[in-house]
């Protein structure tokens, strides 16, 4: 459509939130080779966490609400409000271009993408590992928290052996996990992840009759995700914001009333002794 160079051409950016892994990874099964190439990472995983990326759910969107004076009323419009359910971890990445010759060379300091270059343009020997990102750009720390809450997701785990330039690779067909997290890590907020423990019986119910994991495509028929009129958090604060403007209207109408009762007491103090001078005696 756009009469982009195929195969190659110089560079590649994949920065759309929810879908940046699914969309990089189709462009690159695609046939496309751009000769370097920045995609948006997870940096609430740290540098050494697995796999785990966001399942292709195409038809779904990652929407992030402002924080703003009037309550950010637009956001009623959204469908859903953005957390940290994005992209994929660091590990995923670099496993995922290195199917499709690609090298890590670099991460920005503020944690938001990676930089890779193709072997085309670079040679076939690897440049940058996760532990030499973790030394060279965040000072042997992990990143620190961002956006919304991330626990309780599903997200795909993808093995360190996976060829993802195989014809039979078919991303929402890897395995799924549910990650729960736990404050801690090096920074502030940062949190750790870890698969969450579901019990037998709902274990139970994700499995395939064949006894195998379901799939996130599987996943994808039974939680059918649409789009709500208006967030249920927007509900509960729109409730409370109601609730408390009534409440501080009723607590100036008794600062009034009471202002206004104490002021005829006094009155009524000072008249008192004057009605006791004319009053007739017994």
């Amino acid at each position: 459509k756009h009469k982009l160079p195929y195969p190659s051409f110089d560079h590649l950016t994949v920065d759309i939130d929810l879908n940046t892994f699914s969309v990089a990874l189709a462009a690159l099964r695609g046939g496309y080779r751009p000769r370097s190439l920045t995609v948006e990472f997870n940096r609430n995983f740290a540098w050494s966490d697995p796999a785990y990326a966001v399942p292709d759910l195409p038809d779904e969107m990652w929407v992030q609400q402002d924080v703003c004076e009037n309550g950010c009323k637009s956001a009623k419009k959204l469908p859903e409000i953005g957390d940290c359910y994005f992209s994929a971890s660091p590990r995923a990445w670099l496993n995922m271009v290195k199917s499709f010759g690609y090298h890590f060379i670099a991460a920005d300091n503020s944690g938001l993408n990676l930089f890779f270059v193709h072997e085309s343009a670079a040679g076939q020997q690897p440049l940058l590992t996760l532990e030499d990102g973790k030394r060279v750009f965040t000072g042997g720390r992990n990143h620190g928290h961002l956006h919304g809450p991330c626990s309780r997701h599903i997200w795909l785990k993808l093995a360190d052996d996976t060829d993802f330039a195989a014809a039979s690779f078919v991303l929402n067909d890897q395995p799924l996990v549910m990650l729960m997290t736990k404050p801690g890590g090096d920074l502030h907020m940062q949190p750790i992840f870890h698969e969450g423990n579901v019990p037998a019986v709902l274990r139970a119910r994700l499995l395939r009759p064949a006894g195998k994991e379901l799939s996130a495509a599987a996943m994808q028929q039974i939680l059918v995700m649409k789009p709500s009129p208006q967030p249920p958090a927007m509900v509960v604060s729109e409730a409370c914001s109601e609730t408390g403007w009534l409440l501080v209207l009723m607590m100036a109408v008794c600062f009034v009333a009471g202002g206004q009762a104490h002021r005829i007491g006094h009155a009524m103090q000072r008249l008192w002794p004057i009605r006791q001078k004319h009053l007739p005696g017994p």
